[in-house]
């Protein structure tokens, strides 16, 4: 990740909600943000941006209430795939 001036003094930080919006299993959000508000705030916006997801915000909002995963930058980490 390119660092610049900006990231280093607004403190931006990688938020991860773990095992949210599980039906049968557990999903994922997150996001880069500078607090936890942001990163909340972040995840709405696309939800509410992209036509036809709405529901996803209303359906697990409550969950993003949990307090997340925080990680200082650069972060780096994956998701495996598979049954």
């Amino acid at each position: 990740m390119m660092e610049n001036k900006f990231m280093k003094k607004e403190n931006w930080k990688l938020y991860i909600w773990h095992d949210i919006r599980r039906d049968y299993r557990g999903g994922m959000g997150f996001a880069v943000a500078r607090n936890i508000e942001e990163a909340r705030n972040a995840i709405k916006d696309v939800c509410l941006k992209n036509k036809g997801r709405e529901w996803e915000w209303h359906s697990y909002k409550g969950e993003l209430m949990n307090e997340p995963e925080v990680r200082e930058l650069p972060s780096g980490d994956w998701i495996s795939g598979g049954g």
